[in-house]
Formats: C-alpha cells, structure tokens, sequence
C-alpha cells in the first residue's frame, strides 16, 4: 500500500511536470530537452528549417586504458510542436575513447533538410592506447537514424585536430573545414584542411590543404554563398590576420587573390572568443570581432562585410566598419542580421565599463549596406550602462516584416555565484528604432541560472525557438547543461496560440502518450520507465 500510495504521488508530481511537455504559454515554464545534471564536456544546439531543435553533448562514460576517456556523442532532438523526439538519455551517436579534455570545436550543423551533421572528435582510428584524434561525420535524422557516417582525411588521426566548421552548399553537399596540429609545441605550423562530402551517401567528393612552411592557419569559419560556391574566412599568422577566400564548387579559388579582411591581432582572448561570422546578401559574409588596435586597454567593435566578387561592403577595408563610437567603454564582437525588406544590416553588442566591468549595457545599431552607421555613432540604448551583467553575447533576428527582435539574458543579482535570478528579455524595434513590444518582454521568468543562449531563424513566419542551459532541476556547474526550449512568437507571446495546447492540469491525462521521468513527453519511448495515463509503465 505504501509503494503504491508513493507511487501514485510521484505519478502526480510527473504529471505536474508534463504541463510544459509541449511548448508553454507561461513565461515560468519550459520544455525540457537533455537530462538534468547530465554532465558534458560540451554542448551545442542548432535548428533546422522547419522548427527542430537539436542539442549535442559530449557526455563522459567512463574512464578509459592508459589515461584515455570514454565519451558519448548524445543527440537530443525536439520537434517543432516542442515533444521530444530522442530518448530521455538522447541518442548515442558515438561512444569511443578520447582525450580527457574537449578542444574548440563545432559539434553540429543542421541541413536545409532538417538533418543533424553530427561532427565528432575521437580517437577510434588511433593506434590502441594513442589519444591522437581525427574526425568521423555523421548525418542523422530527426528519429536518430543514422543516414551515412564517413571519416575525414581518409580517417587520419592528429595530435589535436581543432576548429571544425561545416557549411551546406547549393546543392546539398557539405563541406568541412578545420586546422590540425601535429605538435603542441609552441613553433608548430599548422594547415588548414578542406574535404566535400556527397549528401547521399558522405563520400569524398573533393580534399584540399592549405599550408606555409612558417606560417599558422587557425580558426576557419564557413558561410554559405551562390551557385555552389562557399565564403571562406580564416586566421593567418599567428592570429595576426584575416582573410577571406571564396571557393567554387569543385574547391578552386573564384577570386584572384584573398581578400584580406583585417591586420592587427586580437589581444590577449582567445581569437576563437571573439570572432563572429554571418552570411551577408547577394551571397556575400559578415565577419565581426573587438579589438585594442590603439593598445588604450578598451576594446572596440567592428565588423567586415566582404561581398561574393572579393570587393569590400564597408568603409575602411581591412580597418573594417566600427560598429559603436562610445570609446569610454569596452564593446564586445556585434551579433548581425541583414533585414531584406529594409535593405540593412540590424547589430547588437554588449559594452562595459572596463575599469569596472560590472558596468554594462546592451546597444543596437542600424547600417545601411553601404556601412553608413544610421542609428549615429553610438546606436540604441536597450539596456543603458549601469550596475548589472549581460550574460552571453545578444542575438539578432528579423521578423517578418523586416524588424530586428534583439534576445538576451540579464541580472542585476551581480554578486552571486551562479545567480538564481537571470531573465531572459526580448526587444522588437521598428526601422526608426521605436519599441513594437510595449515594453521590454521577459520570455522566461523562472528564478534560475541561466547560459548558452541560442535562438533559430523566424520559423514560418510565426515564431522562433529559444534555447538555453538552466539550473532549476538541480545544482549547475561548467560541466553541466540542462538544456531548455520555449516558443516566442512575432507578437512577443509564448507557446503555440493556433494548437490549443498550452498546458495539462495535474491530475490530467493527455491521451497515450509517453512521458519520462522528468516529465517530458516521448515520442519514440526506448527501454525503461515512463509514466502514461498517470501510471508507471515499463518499456521493454
């Protein structure tokens, strides 16, 4: 009696947790995606056209022989109605033996056809007990099947392969690029390393290496161009500079020569850090960055718009557009989105006090495609400089009538390890840079710490999917994400207005669907324990 009395309470409490099993209409609740206090080594969401969130995590198994340790790719996908499509455990992509650390890598991509590129690091095709490590690809649907898998570089292994990046071109084939270091030594001169792989079957359509006896190539970034060709974006020398090369379809340069995007070095963060890249209309690519070229301990923003025949969208070449003119504070890299029905460029940057960094803010600019800085030197003030913290960059999106919607996360609670009280805003402004939504929206108000912001494109013209890592399950940690999702729509509303679902009353049935035990709905329930009709039911 008493086990099935407890029973009965924790079917209740399930239940209670199912009411955000599909996508909310409260501010306070959320869907679920990966398992709380699931520990990673790293994490990664993407979205795919048509509404699916996929979430990768590196998860430690075990440990391994002679210093070596086993790590779990695990794929979590949530349909656009916001059930879970994976396993609560998500699905294992790979299980091999690896480093104990995770290098700066991309995890996954998401096609035009709403497949998952999965991209992991391992060392399954080292020597037995080597931790060197190369890269196997694998393309994935949405029900975790496994479409192709294919090893890179013929399935070659390196000290430490780092920066992978992948990026579709027009007709569906993907290519990777990504630097591989032979050596941690200091002097160490690595390539840079270019393979296609066929959207059929992953076969290697065509290799390409770019190498100089004394001089590095780091940090590659792909965006996607016209008729097949592809926008390359790269480090050079030590970090020193950036180029861009545009490639066609078979790997051949398409311009005469690179076009070189900036000289002068990044200071004393990790480039990786700070350089962001976009694609830009008419097939052209944004790159953005902050930098102390005057060495004035205060960091400012730019950005580089390089169109698709090697020509310079921006004043300034390679001194690039300066995004905001406050030179009394630090600015960080600008997020960007091009708005077609306004014909410009929508950017957001978060600025600090760099004597005392408590201090920040959030601006937004307006650029016209010529680099005419429309919103004056400064921008917008969304969030004007005071005592508070803007946690991760911004993000910028365009709705469907061409404005910027500009997300982000903040909390005036600045002396708190790992804060409980994180709110995640949204502001939508017009093209003269008045409010739409009558005052700033706070899409999510649970009191909980929140990290790792990301939101997909406009979705149907209706919405976007907003996700994030969260600690209200439980205790968080850098080795930890809970990742989270929620519906924001155009009107700055939550939840699906037109299913008539927004949330199940505890104590309700929702007919015979499945639910873990953290109350998130399955689709495709795996062997295990779920509760269904509010009971406890058995999968075998």
């Amino acid at each position: 009696m008493i086990m099935r009395k407890a029973l009965l309470l924790f079917a209740a409490f399930a239940l209670s947790i199912c009411a955000w099993a599909q996508w909310p209409s409260s501010t306070d609740k959320a869907v679920q995606i990966s398992l709380p206090g699931q520990s990673d080594y790293g994490c990664q969401t993407a979205f795919s056209p048509d509404g699916v969130t996929y979430v990768v995590k590196i998860v430690p198994q075990r440990p391994g022989e002679a210093g070596l340790t086993v790590l779990s790719y695990r794929l979590y996908a949530l349909d656009k109605d916001g059930v879970l499509l994976s396993p609560a455990e998500g699905y294992d992509i790979a299980t091999e033996n690896n480093k104990s650390w995770t290098a700066v890598n991309s995890q996954l991509y998401v096609d035009k056809d709403g497949n998952a590129i999965v991209m992991c690091c391992d060392s399954r095709n080292a020597r037995e007990y080597s931790d060197e490590q190369g890269y196997t690809i694998y393309k994935v649907n949405p029900k975790g099947e496994v479409i192709w898998k294919a090893d890179l570089d013929k399935g070659n292994v390196y000290y430490l392969p780092v920066s992978i990046n992948c990026v579709e071109d027009t007709d569906g084939n993907y290519l990777f690029a990504y630097t591989p270091y032979t050596t941690i030594e200091a002097n160490a001169v690595p390539p840079l390393l270019l393979e296609k792989l066929d959207k059929n079957t992953g076969a290697t359509i065509w290799t390409r290496k770019m190498e100089h006896e004394t001089r590095p190539y780091a940090y590659p970034h792909l965006v996607a161009s016209n008729n097949n060709q592809s926008l390359l974006f790269y480090l050079y020398t030590s970090n020193q500079y950036v180029y861009a090369k545009m490639l066609d379809k078979d790997g051949n340069d398409v311009w005469d020569s690179d076009a070189r995007v900036y000289r002068g070095g990044f200071g004393s963060i990790p480039a990786h850090v700070t350089i962001k890249s976009f694609e830009g209309p008419d097939g052209g690519g944004l790159f953005t960055w902050r930098d102390d070229r005057n060495y004035e301990d205060v960091y400012a923003s730019y950005a580089s718009y390089i169109k698709a025949d090697g020509s310079y969208g921006f004043p300034g070449e390679t001194d690039a557009l300066k995004v905001c003119y406050d030179d009394f504070q630090s600015r960080n890299s600008a997020d960007i989105a091009w708005s077609e029905q306004h014909n410009c460029f929508y950017a957001a940057l978060q600025i600090f006090n760099q004597a005392y960094q408590n201090y920040q803010g959030l601006y937004v600019q307006k650029i016209s495609k010529e680099g005419e800085l429309l919103w004056g030197p400064n921008g917008l003030a969304l969030e004007p400089l005071e005592e508070q913290s803007i946690y991760n960059d911004p993000i910028v999106r365009i709705d469907n009538e061409g404005n910027p919607v500009v997300f982000y996360m903040k909390t005036t609670d600045i002396y708190t390890y790992q804060t409980n009280d994180i709110q995640q805003c949204a502001v939508k402004l017009d093209k003269d840079g008045n409010k739409l939504f009558s005052e700033e929206v706070t899409f999510d108000t649970h009191k909980s710490y929140k990290t790792s912001l990301a939101v997909s494109q406009l979705i149907d013209n209706k919405y976007w999917v907003v996700a994030w890592s969260d600690n209200r399950f439980g205790e968080m940690d850098y080795g930890s994400n809970n990742m989270m999702a929620t519906r924001f729509n155009v009107d700055g509303t939550i939840g699906d207005p037109e299913s008539g679902i927004h949330a199940i009353e505890a104590g309700a049935t929702s007919d015979d669907a499945y639910f873990d035990l953290s109350g998130r709905r399955v689709s495709q329930p795996s062997k295990g324990i779920y509760i269904r009709n509010g009971r406890k039911t058995v999968v075998r």
